[in-house]
């Protein structure tokens, strides 16, 4: 009964918008969500005496502060710092208000266990996990812990592994033209990455299953999608409003197709039939995955979105800034060539892949350059306090509260080790490690450093598969160098970044020139 009322109820809703002029829909939409937020409790608690930044007008309502901060989120951000540096500031965000803490309070709270200042908590609030049945990220370790004992101890293994889907992919992937020519480079990126990451995360042959490669791909828009469509709306009605969203029923759907592939992961390893590529599929499996068969699934999905999307957008960055910056393509391509004479090619007998990655550090320099001007977050680290924490000088964070640092300005202020800040200097990093007085063991793009690179996080809940995507942005970038030109198309240059809240965006609609390196001397050079 109250799933044929749900039906009906949709279908009168449909009906109405059908029949219905724009005006009154805007109306209607307009009145509803201010009856619905009426009822709305206290989004969460935030620090005593922190000023809201964001607000133009005293009788404002909170909507649209809320709502101004999704289109307009860097202006306000840079505003509150510019006026609160050294002081706790709170902006309202659709899913609730976060305090913005002065980066002196970063050392201190990077210390805090989970059990205390919470990462997990924080990033629930983005993927509806109550509506999406993902509760499980909310208290679980499994994965985390997954990717720090299997992941990071045997990383040249699933590095190499990439590396070998990688140049399985290429060929289907970029074409080979031999005069400048446009494509979607963003495209094929995105494949390529979800086909090196499916391979070291579910192995054959998910990772050559069309289907899921384009699922994986899109789980990420699709659940995004389903959050901010009712993220504005009070959290009661969120079971409701879920159900009328295809974008949900999309997302619950690749899932069960994630589920599906597990199961016969499962089933094959039953039958002594797993090809030996001894994935991270495996280890979950190992470690109480096939309990739950549906859970490892979403737990694939989860990856996927925390992999593949960040790391597709740093590798097509990396190229956005090296077709801004084209005098780095020469002194990048020098290098491989050089690392290559002195190492051995990838794939050849002998070649260690992630001792070939680790001596490319002008390229390493390049990528924590690209990121530091154009990381996935603009606020990073981000918490949720799980009980009452009183800091050293006295400051309240309440229980509930969520904070967040404003990383991007910090990474963006002079220094005596970051001159000149808002310029690009791809060969910023490789000065500081080899120039006179430099320090050879830091400013990697795998470690986080509060005055220059925080875009995998920081303290103990720092992105623990930071070494693995850094790795495949490396490999990526060098492969496509060694045997394309790329250039931006006539007339254009790099886009300006887009951004939604805190979250920085790339237009799906730019393209670059592309061409094999050497086709105008009529011949191809690799």
């Amino acid at each position: 009964m109250i799933v044929e009322t749900l039906h009906i109820t949709k279908a009168l809703v449909m009906d109405i918008l059908d029949k219905a002029s724009l005006p009154h829909l805007i109306f209607l939409l307009i009145s509803a969500y201010w009856i619905l937020c009426q009822f709305a409790p206290n989004r969460n608690p935030t620090l005593p005496g922190a000023p809201i930044v964001g607000k133009r007008l005293w009788l404002e309502p909170t909507f649209l502060q809320r709502w101004r901060f999704v289109f307009h989120a860097r202006d306000i951000l840079s505003d509150g710092y510019a006026k609160y540096k050294d002081k706790p500031f709170v902006v309202r965000k659709l899913n609730g208000d976060v305090t913005i803490m002065p980066m002196r309070y970063l050392a201190e709270t990077r210390l805090l266990p989970e059990s205390v200042l919470s990462f997990k908590f924080a990033l629930s609030k983005f993927f509806l996990p109550e509506q999406m049945n993902l509760n499980w990220i909310k208290t679980s370790e499994r994965d985390p812990n997954m990717l720090k004992m299997k992941l990071t101890p045997e990383i040249s293994r699933f590095i190499e592994m990439s590396r070998q889907e990688m140049e399985q992919t290429l060929p289907t992937t970029m074409p080979k033209p031999t005069s400048w020519t446009v494509v979607d480079v963003q495209s094929a990126i995105r494949t390529i990455i979800a086909r090196m990451t499916t391979r070291a995360f579910m192995g054959h042959p998910a990772c050559a299953d069309p289907e899921w490669v384009k699922m994986s791909i899109d789980f990420t828009p699709q659940l995004l999608s389903t959050v901010f469509a009712v993220s504005p709306f009070p959290a009661w009605t969120h079971s409701i409003l879920t159900r009328l969203l295809p974008s949900r029923y999309r997302t619950l759907q690749r899932m069960r197709y994630c589920a599906e592939l597990v199961a016969a992961r499962i089933e094959a390893r039953r039958g002594g039939k797993t090809p030996p590529d001894d994935c991270l599929l495996d280890y979950m499996l190992d470690h109480g995955g096939a309990d739950d068969v549906y859970e490892t699934g979403q737990r694939q999905c989860m990856l996927a979105l925390a992999s593949n999307h960040t790391t597709a957008a740093a590798a097509i960055n990396f190229l956005f800034d090296l077709c801004a910056h084209p005098e780095y393509f020469s002194i990048l391509r020098d290098e491989i060539a050089s690392v290559t004479a002195a190492h051995g090619r990838p794939g050849s007998p002998g070649v260690d892949v992630k001792t070939w990655l680790h001596a490319l550090e002008k390229m390493d320099s390049f990528l924590t350059e690209s990121l530091r001007h154009t990381p996935a977050i603009l606020t990073i680290p981000q918490r949720q306090a799980m009980r009452d924490i009183v800091l050293q000088d006295g400051t309240l964070i309440p229980a509930g509260a969520r904070i967040a640092f404003p990383s991007y300005w910090h990474t963006h202020e002079a220094k005596p080790t970051l001159r000149d800040p808002d310029a690009f200097d791809g060969l910023r990093y490789y000065k500081l490690r080899r120039g006179e007085g430099g320090d050879p063991m830091r400013y990697r793009s795998v470690q986080v450093d509060a005055d220059h690179m925080m875009a995998f996080g920081y303290g103990s809940q720092a992105c623990p598969g930071r070494h693995f995507a850094t790795s495949q942005v490396k490999l990526v970038v060098a492969r496509l160098l060694e045997e394309w030109d790329f250039a931006w198309p006539d007339g254009l240059e790099k886009p300006d970044i887009g951004y939604f809240e805190e979250n920085t965006l790339l237009d799906p609609g730019h393209k670059l020139k592309v061409r094999l390196r050497g086709a105008e001397h009529g011949h191809e050079t690799h």
